[in-house]
């Protein structure tokens, strides 16, 4: 069996565990897994937290519970895409809260009401 080192992933900031559980899960699938490619995963998934996606740690989550190969930061991104709740849009391409809430429409016949 090859080991694998896994400290240029915790020395970027990605928790160990997280680390153990993609080699862990790449054994599992039958995927056999180099130090280069492990190099590769962490890179892809720092790139992730660089995007602003969410963490490195996090998208090396969502590689083993979607039981990917891999890391790639536009599959991270279809991922978070798709758990996210939809945002209804209203009239005018903006969230749908935002458009009911306008008052723009009324323009200078608008008068406050309150404490002065």
């Amino acid at each position: 069996m090859k080991k694998i080192d896994i400290s240029s992933a915790v020395d970027s900031g990605i928790e160990k565990e997280a680390a153990e559980s993609f080699i862990e899960h790449r054994i599992n699938i039958k995927k056999p897994l180099t130090q280069r490619a492990f190099n590769q995963a962490i890179k892809s998934a720092i790139e992730c937290e660089s995007k602003g996606l969410c963490t490195a740690t996090e998208a090396l989550d969502i590689a083993v519970q979607e039981g990917w190969k891999g890391i790639k930061p536009h599959w991270v991104a279809e991922q978070i895409k798709r758990c996210q709740p939809d945002v209804q849009i209203g009239t005018r391409g903006r969230p749908l809260q935002e458009d009911l809430s306008d008052t723009e429409w009324a323009g200078d016949n608008v008068v406050e009401i309150g404490n002065k």
